[in-house]
Formats: structure tokens, C-alpha cells, sequence
């Protein structure tokens, strides 16, 4: 399936790819709008205005995917936090991994050629912070 997100991914997008390609769609291909664009059809989109996953009440787009789809999951809850604290500007104090994993994902993005190449390397952050904070629960 494809799903559609806009350019110029970070650390939202990285996340909700991250979690398509390992709860909804493990083939999933990605494809990118141009920033500001509107989507057609809002299946299959998310982390853009009208997307069947988006920003919601101050909470990233990843929040509203997890919610929606793995709600009981406390590491994923956990990455909901983190995801939240480098994404969204908040009065509270996000957790102190958010201000690494934002990093990573810019330096991610940075360092890549493409969109794709950069959700490529992103979801392996992500497995990697999975597993952190499995570790750091268990």
C-alpha cells in the first residue's frame, strides 16, 4: 500500500512511518507531497492537515496513530512522550530522549538524498528507541 505524507520528513513523520511499517503495512511505500499540498483522499495519509492522521489538540501526528491503533501498548505509549516533546512546542517539559531523537532526525534527514532515504534510516531510530525503552522498562 502506499501511504502519503508531505516532504521534507522529521521526527512525526519518521515515527508514524516507523509504525505503519511495523503494526499496519510491513511493505508499505511512502510518497511525498510537496509541503502545503493538499492530498486527493485522505486514506492512507498522514502528518498533514486532513490526514487520517494528523496533529490533534497539541499532540503529534504519531499520537493520533498510536491511539487509534495500539492505545494499550505501554512502550509505545512511552514513545508517544517522547515523540510529542521533539515534535509539538508545549508548556511541560518533554522527556529528556526527545531533545536526542530530535536531533537524530534532523541530522537523519540531513545527511540523506531523498524523503525515502531519510524514513529508511529514521526507522531504524525508531527500532532502536523501541528497544530502549523496552530495556529500560523490563
Amino acid at each position: 500500500m502506499i501511504w502519503t505524507t508531505w516532504e521534507n520528513v522529521g521526527v512525526d513523520r519518521m515515527a508514524c512511518a516507523w509504525f505503519i511499517r511495523r503494526y499496519l503495512d510491513e511493505k508499505a511505500e511512502f510518497n511525498f507531497l510537496d509541503y502545503g499540498t493538499k492530498s486527493k483522499n485522505i486514506e492512507n495519509t498522514f502528518d498533514m492537515p486532513g490526514a487520517l492522521y494528523s496533529h490533534s489538540r497539541g499532540r503529534c501526528s504519531f499520537a493520533a496513530i498510536v491511539k487509534k491503533n495500539q492505545d494499550k501498548d505501554i512502550i509505545l505509549n512511552m514513545m508517544v512522550l517522547i515523540v510529542d516533546g521533539a515534535d509539538e512546542v508545549s508548556d511541560s517539559l518533554p522527556p529528556p530522549e526527545s531533545y536526542g531523537l530530535e536531533a537524530l532526525c534532523v541530522g537523519t534527514r540531513l545527511s540523506s538524498k531523498t524523503d525515502k532515504e531519510a524514513l529508511e534510516k529514521g526507522i531504524h531510530l525508531y527500532d532502536a528507541l523501541f528497544l530502549y525503552i523496552k530495556k529500560r522498562i523490563t
